[in-house]
């Protein structure tokens, strides 16, 4: 399910999220029948009840999804659904850089393009009717971070479920914490457990904002490798800064581990194969290159 969170403080952003990735098989029970007899005239009958709803069966998980990228300077973090449309939220990414992205778009504005995307996606994974969703669920979401040009104070920070509808959430501000996907035990460290505490967000450092991001999704893990529940919440912790004067820059991120410790970096992979691909005449293999984690010269990358 995941859990993303975004820190703002006054020298910038910082955004987080867990890797663990689950599958669940929906579990169907039959209707239950029961005869009864009754009381007065004797009669026995037999009566059903309502079929109960499909229980969520976990039948698979990786610790190694990738759930957060960057589009540029901004920062997107996804949350619930690990692929709709029968493609990944990686692949959905990709696709987007390549085609309909563009630099001088602002975090509101691909925040729009992103939820129509993945909005349309969901529809036809349900075969074009939106009504097979119960009332108010959100198999997906997303919340996206950055500065736009001309708003270098404060940032934006929108927040998006995607059901039915897409809903929309603005939580810009100069300081402030958003939660995406599995927010239970941090809602109440964040909340305050006692009236006397309070996290002051208006005096943090940025460095002190990465390790809140990280001890907000790991004590959220931890909980939940205790308690008696399916963890979906875990894996290696991806966090980013993003600052008004040096836009995105990754603090820590898994990696994939190859011949040469090739780094999974979505957004740089597909600027790269969009800025090569135009010369593939001269080039063939350039594009197969960059997928190989090598340069166009064939060295490796880092």
């Amino acid at each position: 399910m995941t859990m993303n969170v975004t820190v703002r403080v006054p020298d910038g952003i910082v955004i987080a999220s867990d890797s663990l990735a689950s599958q669940q098989n929906q579990l169907r029970l039959r209707p239950a029948k029961k005869k009864h007899t009754c009381g007065s005239c004797g009669n026995e009958e037999e009566v059903s009840f309502d079929e109960p709803p499909p229980i969520g069966v976990p039948v698979n998980s990786s610790p190694l999804a990738n759930k957060l990228f960057y589009l540029g300077q901004f920062g997107v973090a996804f949350h619930g659904a690990a692929a709709v449309g029968g493609r990944t939220l990686c692949n959905h990414v990709l696709n987007y850089v390549h085609t309909d992205w563009a630099p001088t778009k602002t975090v509101r504005a691909v925040s729009d393009d992103l939820s129509t995307i993945l909005h349309e996606a969901l529809k036809k994974e349900l075969g074009g009717d939106l009504g097979k969703l119960p009332e108010g669920a959100t198999p997906l979401g997303f919340q996206i971070a950055g500065y736009n040009e001309n708003d270098l104070d404060s940032g934006s920070t929108f927040m998006v479920a995607i059901g039915r509808d897409v809903k929309v959430e603005d939580t810009s501000g100069p300081a402030g914490v958003a939660f995406g996907g599995i927010v239970d035990v941090a809602n109440r460290l964040y909340r305050r457990l006692m009236p006397t505490d309070d996290v002051s967000l208006e005096l943090m450092t940025l460095p002190d904002a990465v390790d809140y991001a990280r001890f907000l999704i790991r004590t959220t893990a931890d909980y939940q490798r205790f308690a008696k529940m399916v963890p979906v919440v875990g894996g290696p912790i991806d966090i980013a800064v993003i600052t008004k004067w040096a836009g995105f820059r990754w603090v820590q991120r898994k990696t994939l581990l190859g011949p040469d410790e090739v780094r999974l970096n979505v957004g740089k992979v597909a600027e790269e194969i969009r800025t090569i691909s135009k010369k593939q005449d001269e080039m063939p293999n350039a594009v197969e290159e960059i997928l190989a984690g090598r340069g166009v010269n064939g060295t490796p990358k880092p």
